[in-house]
């Protein structure tokens, strides 16, 4: 930083997973991680994979279709402990908020989960065969070198859209 000042804040690439081993056929189960107590969360993209209970890819089960019906047999809920609410007002097809590996969903506005909350999806599972599925949260822990800094930020995020971009290089 200009002058010799310390940077308040660092990113530093992160990836939460949540993992439903298996996805209950017809039922809906529950998942969750904890934000690291030192650090918020920024996240930035969601991936999923889907397979079968021995870990095979299933054929017919293909996101974002080859087809015009190709649409993932489960919904979904998120919510976040930090901000006391769900990120949704209903459950949605897995699809709307999570792509794969090749095509990630990239969040429009970047969510910032405050430490030491639980991020907590409900899966349904729409189908009558079981399956496994491994949701990743990508994105970036930040890092505040003062709580200072940590309480303004985590202030501004419940109050207003915030957008962290790093610093140029």
């Amino acid at each position: 930083m200009a002058n010799g000042q310390k940077q308040d804040w660092y990113l530093d690439p992160f990836t939460y997973v949540m993992n439903f081993l298996p996805a209950t056929a017809s039922v809906t189960t529950n998942g969750s991680f904890t934000v690291q107590a030192d650090s918020a969360f920024c996240l930035v993209s969601t991936t999923l994979i889907v397979s079968d209970t021995s870990d095979a890819a299933v054929a017919n089960l293909v996101p974002f279709g080859n087809s015009s019906t190709s649409l993932l047999p489960f919904l979904i809920t998120l919510s976040d402990s930090g901000a006391g609410r769900d990120l949704m007002d209903g459950a949605v097809a897995v699809d709307n908020l999570f792509g794969t590996g090749q095509r990630p969903y990239l969040w429009p506005f970047k969510k910032v989960f405050a430490p030491n909350s639980t991020v907590t999806a409900r899966l349904q599972n729409l189908s009558a065969t079981d399956r496994r599925v491994r949701l990743a949260f990508n994105g970036d822990i930040l890092f505040a070198y003062n709580s200072q800094f940590m309480n303004a930020l985590m202030h501004s995020v419940v109050s207003t859209p915030l957008v962290i971009q790093a610093p140029p290089s």
